[in-house]
């Protein structure tokens, strides 16, 4: 069974992606004759890695963050190419506490192979996009809790006062039943709603086909006034943006990638470009005053408000981000012929540096992490087979012709007949018998001919750290990123210590994608081992078989689980703390910890689970055990009250999707309500959840805890909408 990396669900072997948290559920394949390991992506429990071949606009590091993260991870890889850190975006956007620091990108340099028209991959990591943008530190709350949901097929909202819930939508999707309307609300639409900062004006889809909706802008105060319709056919592989001033608002229509936007005051939509790439290549700064985009051809333009569109480049690879003076928008940094460019208005662009296939991390100011291509080494499948079976097929000949079945009318006698009836029936099963073991020769040297033509790259980067005026190479070895500070330029990541891979029997194998199997794991992330890089200084670890990684928000403190036991899926927990830019030798903290998953509690404290079995285990944070038999796969810190709180389930019930919900304030536990299906925290730290769940009807009981008090909103509800606000990202 698989289990989701970020929120650790477990999900059916078969599973694209996780019905919880949307996070892409996809396997490693080494790709032959590639120059870097091709990945739909294998995605370990617990690691903080979803892939997708797409670049992720990532982190501001003075994003103002409300935003919602689902839970437990500190990084969404899809392969995307993240590139954290922006100089400013102020983010209103939903962060579910499950994490005090944002996600970040792990495996940048595995590519996943998407196939068009993989909507829902899309849409996933359009979503980690926009978590990435607006993830930030800062906690402070500047929305207006609402609870929005799905009721009868349709979409609601609710102030969580005494007034009856509004119904919004007419047909939310179309000919679909209650299963598909979860997946649909959770994954294709998550980032379809942009409230006002007062909580009064909802931006919101209807008439969802799969690919494309009509928006619609309410004012839920004033009940009998009609929704406002922006327009049809809104693509659903691209966000839309609406300024602070609610104004504004810049979307993608499906037909052709064609960029609006659209004049609340004058009611009227305006076109601004067409043919836009892909939603990745699609930057939009404050709701729409200023975009930045790449078109088909490669070509990159810049759109500020009241001003026509500029062309500042041509043949762009990707954007790394707007270019920030004095937290304002003014200009481009962007990638193109491997070389790291910006470009500010009124000036020529300037290269920053050359030989960039990718930017790992940005930080404050104007230092980051980048990549480029590192020596790698190649060989063949073969080398990685034993032939056991190399001198028992050298010995097989083939066989000669096959006997002749004797005739009647050749022999005299009936008695010479059965005689020679009874050698034929011999001499033909020996001859069976020797021209199946020929062909079973015949199979595994054509096997053989393969293996010795399958060439494998295995690639690794070199890693460069970009002080504001020059870069300094730190690492020859980089294999992929697995997590990262905010305020200061400290990462981990993964290291190729080139050890040798156990070579496989031929006997045991049948095609040569079995050996792709067999080395898949060496491949991913080499021997386990990772390297902590502090600023230009890199400490290598001696610990093996890594997993769960985490880093405070300041860069103080490390965390990881390794000597892991895959089959009990524990191992030993180890502590790295840094202080003055020095790195201290990772120490022990605990043993048989869960490898599955880690958290950052409190920036300063570190949530881990031990004596798992069964999804269950006990919840400890700092070596204090916080309470027993709770379900690991749904732990989430209150990122809104500064991860002072701990929600959990504890004596959840698999089948039944239910448990009780637990709150931990840090010093002891409440009981929030037994029975509860699932939950979401809301701006202002207070909790929806559902309550007396019926996974057959899909109907429950919705209510509001808040403040040690819970109070009933809506019966007969069929999902939470967990959205993400991509234009409080701006």
């Amino acid at each position: 069974m698989n289990v989701c990396s970020k929120c650790n669900k477990e999900l059916q072997d078969d599973a694209q992606f996780c019905d919880n948290c949307g996070t892409p559920i996809t396997k490693t394949e080494v790709n032959a004759g590639s120059n870097e390991a091709s990945t739909n992506e294998k995605v370990n429990e617990g690691s903080n890695e979803a892939s997708t071949e797409a670049k992720v606009n990532a982190e501001a590091n003075e994003a103002s963050t409300n935003e919602k993260v689902n839970e437990g991870s500190n990084e969404t890889s899809a392969n995307a190419k993240v590139n954290e850190g922006s100089n400013e975006a102020s983010a209103n956007a939903k962060v579910n506490a499950e994490n005090n620091q944002a996600p970040q990108k792990k495996s940048l340099l595995i590519p996943i192979l998407i196939g068009a028209g993989v909507l829902v991959l899309l849409l996933i990591v359009a979503a980690a996009a926009f978590m990435m943008k607006s993830g930030s530190s800062d906690s402070k709350n500047k929305g207006v809790a609402r609870a929005l949901y799905v009721k009868d097929r349709q979409l609601y909202v609710s102030d969580l006062s005494n007034k009856a819930p509004l119904e919004l939508t007419s047909n939310l999707a179309s000919g679909q039943d209650n299963s598909e309307i979860i997946e649909y609300t959770n994954y294709y639409m998550n980032y379809s709603i942009h409230f006002s900062k007062n909580g009064n004006t909802i931006f919101y889809p209807d008439k969802f086909d799969g690919e494309s909706y009509t928006l619609y802008c309410k004012d839920i105060t004033k009940l009998k006034k009609e929704a406002i319709k922006i327009d049809s056919g809104v693509s659903g592989e691209f966000p839309y943006y609406v300024s602070s001033d609610n104004n504004t608002i810049t979307y993608v229509k499906r037909n052709d990638n064609t960029i609006y936007q659209y004049d609340m005051k004058k009611k009227e939509k305006t076109k601004i470009d067409s043919g836009l790439r892909d939603f990745i290549d699609f930057y939009v700064e404050d709701g729409g005053k200023q975009i930045l985009y790449i078109k088909e051809d490669g070509d990159l333009y810049l759109k500020k408000a009241g001003k026509d569109k500029e062309k500042i480049d041509s043949d762009v690879k990707e954007i790394v981000d707007f270019e920030y003076k004095d937290k304002k928008a003014v200009g481009a940094i962007y990638i193109k012929d491997g070389k790291l460019y910006k470009k500010v208005e009124g000036k020529e662009k300037e290269k920053i540096v050359s030989d960039v296939d990718d930017v790992v991390s940005r930080f404050k100011g104007e230092s980051f992490y980048y990549v480029t291509e590192g020596k790698g080494s190649s060989t063949v499948l073969m080398d990685y087979v034993e032939d056991d079976m190399k001198e028992q097929d050298e010995a097989i000949q083939e066989p000669g012709a096959e006997p002749e079945y004797p005739s009647w009318f050749s022999y005299s006698t009936t008695e010479e007949y059965q005689k020679a009836l009874d050698d034929y029936n011999t001499a033909h099963d020996e001859y069976i018998k020797a021209r199946d073991k020929y062909q079973e020769k015949v199979e595994r040297d054509s096997l053989r001919e393969e293996l010795e033509k399958e060439e494998v790259s295995k690639s690794t980067k070199e890693l460069y750290y970009y002080d504001g005026k020059e870069g300094k190479k730190i690492s020859d070895n980089f294999v992929s990123l697995i997590s990262r500070a905010y305020t200061n330029p400290v990462i981990a990541f993964y290291v190729d210590e080139e050890e040798e891979v156990e070579k496989v029997k031929l006997s045991e194998i049948e095609y040569t994608y079995d050996v792709y199997d067999h080395i898949e794991g060496d491949f991913s992330k080499s021997s386990g081992k990772i390297a902590i890089a502090v600023g230009d200084e890199v400490s290598n670890t001696e610990q093996d078989d890594v997993d769960a990684v985490e880093i405070s928000k300041s860069g103080d403190l490390v965390y990881f689980v390794a000597d892991i036991n895959e089959a009990k899926e524990k191992g030993n927990l180890y502590e790295i703390k840094i202080k003055n830019n020095k790195v201290s030798e990772a120490s022990l903290y605990d043993e048989d910890v869960y490898s599955g998953d880690l958290k950052i509690y409190q920036d300063d404290q570190i949530l881990y689970f031990k004596d798992f079995k069964n999804s269950e285990g006990s919840l400890y944070v700092n070596k204090k055990e916080i309470d027993e038999d709770v379900y690991v796969r749904k732990v989430r810190l209150n990122y809104y009250n500064n991860d002072k709180e701990i929600l959990y389930y504890k004596d959840y019930n698999q089948n039944k999707e239910k448990g009780s919900l637990m709150i931990y304030n840090g010093k002891k536990s409440k009981l929030i309500e037994e029975d509860v299906n699932d939950f979401d925290i809301l701006y202002d730290g207070s909790i929806l959840y559902l309550y007396d769940y019926s996974t057959g009807k899909y109907k429950g009981e919705l209510k509001h805890y808040k403040n040690g008090k819970n109070k009933k909103i809506d019966e007969d509800v069929t999902a939470i909408f967990d959205y993400l606000d991509y234009s409080l990202a701006n």
